[in-house]
């Protein structure tokens, strides 16, 4: 029986679904070149209703959105019409999708798939987990928080599940390398760069809808032996259409996939490293057996400075046999942003002032030594 508590949430998400469709209508009318200042307040005034209302993905969907027209206002090269579009695209779907739900809905529960949650559930896995590691990526966000996303591939049915280790830049700063030598956890032993560097396998495993990894106090880390370029053969593509396919998948899927997917591309030629200064940014094309190109393309971001680094010593060196990353369609081309590099052989690495030999190189957190 449903109690008058969920009532009234029920109420409020349907008035907040509402207002967010009134805002959409209005920023689609006055079209980008009349956003304002006031258009962030607006932004910002409804992230804060979504959130009352426990609207947690519209919320998250405006907070990225009111970021945006920030750096539109202030001319910052790195702001992407396509992608303002896109997130506009898809809380417009996301909002559709809630409201009609909400029409047949008798509790919260009903519609939590496209609400979200504010603190994720895991579900504990009865039998071990042995998982290797794919790539990992440094990040800083814009509500102050830096870290470190570690994706790791279960060996067994091929999921793909992430880690992810989150520290306040007021206390830890602007560089997710810093985080690398701490424990990928307060209760588990393994540093971050060992989570990067082998496989593991996990006892006691929590998992969320999502596929996000819970590092809890009695999860078991065993160390496991480390597949090198075989683990990434699920994802692997060697033919730059076969990353089309993927993308036209999920795209049949928008609000919960996006535009984008995870993939180990295998090319048979790198370009060369351009740095476009006009556009605050590098690019450097990947070249298929059948001519085909990928554009690596990296943001001149602080934190972006260790991958243009890198991929400045690699454009000079032994090219990798494989990269690992995100691809993402825009306009005609192909866009892919790296997270970790793979050769067949070991290269080294600098870590703490030494020199390490391994086989794949993440290259927002670490440093390829020159050759």
């Amino acid at each position: 029986m449903i109690t008058k508590a969920q009532r009234d949430k029920l109420g409020r998400m349907r008035q907040a679904t509402d207002r967010l469709d009134r805002l959409l209508c209005q920023l689609g009318r006055q079209g980008l070149q009349r956003v304002t200042e006031a258009s962030a307040t607006e932004l910002q005034a409804m992230a804060q209703l979504a959130h009352n209302a426990g609207l947690i993905k519209a919320e998250r969907e405006l907070e990225s959105l009111r970021t945006a027209v920030g750096r539109y206002l202030a001319r910052d090269p790195v702001f992407s019409t396509a992608s303002w579009t896109s997130r506009l695209n898809r809380l417009w779907l996301l909002n559709r999708a809630t409201r009609s739900a909400l029409k047949t809905a008798e509790q919260p529960a009903d519609v939590v798939h496209l609400t979200g949650e504010a603190r994720r559930r895991y579900q504990l896995l009865t039998e071990p987990l042995t998982v290797q590691p794919l790539g990992a990526e440094g990040w800083v966000s814009d509500s102050g928080f830096m870290g470190i996303t570690v994706y790791l591939r279960a060996l067994k049915h091929g999921e793909l599940f992430s880690a992810t280790n989150a520290r306040p830049t007021d206390w830890f700063g602007e560089d997710p390398r810093r985080l690398m030598g701490m424990p990928m956890s307060d209760h588990q032993p393994f540093t971050i760069h060992e989570l990067c560097h082998g496989g593991f396998e996990l006892f006691g495993a929590k998992v969320s809808a999502d596929r996000r990894l819970s590092l809890h106090r009695d999860l078991d880390l065993r160390p496991a032996p480390n597949l090198g370029s075989r683990a990434y053969d699920d994802i692997a593509a060697s033919e730059w259409v076969e990353l089309v396919d993927r993308l036209a998948t999920e795209a049949r899927r928008p609000i919960d996939r996006g535009t984008s997917v995870l993939a180990f591309l295998r090319p048979s030629a790198m370009g060369e490293l351009v740095i476009d200064d006009k556009f605050a940014r590098a690019r450097m094309p990947l070249v298929d057996r059948r001519g085909a190109e990928v554009f690596i393309e990296v943001p001149l971001r602080v934190e972006k400075g260790p991958v243009v680094d890198n991929l400045q010593l690699i454009a000079a060196g032994s090219p990798p046999v494989g990269w690992f990353g995100r691809v993402t369609q825009r306009g005609s081309e192909l866009v892919f942003a790296p997270m970790t590099a793979m050769w067949e052989t070991q290269v080294a690495i600098s870590w703490r002032r030494r020199v390490r030999h391994v086989q794949e190189l993440h290259l927002s957190l670490e440093t390829l030594e020159k050759r």
